[in-house]
């Protein structure tokens, strides 16, 4: 802390919060200092050029990042289409198959055909209704938000955080 009572003013001049010359101060402190001390252009040049290339391989690496995620959410999608075609599919000609001995069953124990028509309908229409309230819950989920958090530099554990704070 500066000792007040043995300081140097100078009365006559407006205050100056600059050290002053006839207090000795500031040529005691430039003694220490030397040409050699003081930072080249030359090396604010070369320090430039190393912030520059780190920039860049921070860039290429961000790039990388955002290709492979992207990379990855293509694959996904495929798998999920393959998978949802399959499965649709192979529940298609099942359901076929359960819905002709369900008809069967009912005619053979004597219901008129226009009821195992409605009654197979009804059954029928119940089902894909379920089916649709099921798709419509899921929807929300589907987003891009993963390459987008990418993109603006969030991490994981904040992308988890949030997730865990809207559920």
């Amino acid at each position: 802390m500066a000792n007040l009572r043995t300081a140097h003013y100078r009365p006559e001049r407006p205050v100056s919060f600059s050290p002053l010359r006839d207090s000795g101060w500031a040529y005691l402190r430039s003694e220490h200092k030397t040409l050699d001390d003081d930072t080249t252009y030359g090396e604010v040049f070369v320090t430039l050029e190393k912030l520059i290339a780190q920039k860049k391989q921070q860039s290429l690496a961000l790039a990388d990042v955002v290709s492979h995620e992207a990379d990855i959410i293509k694959k996904a999608v495929f798998v999920a289409v393959a998978g949802a075609v399959l499965a649709s599919g192979l529940s298609l000609v099942l359901w076929i198959i359960v819905n002709v001995f369900a008809g069967v069953a009912l005619d053979r124990a004597g219901v008129h055909l226009a009821l195992n028509a409605l009654i197979l309908l009804v059954t029928n229409g119940i089902l894909l209704g379920l089916c649709l309230m099921g798709l419509k819950q899921t929807y929300p989920h589907i987003t891009l938000m993963p390459i987008v958090r990418t993109l603006m530099g969030s991490s994981a554990r904040a992308a988890r955080d949030s997730q865990s704070e809207s559920a």
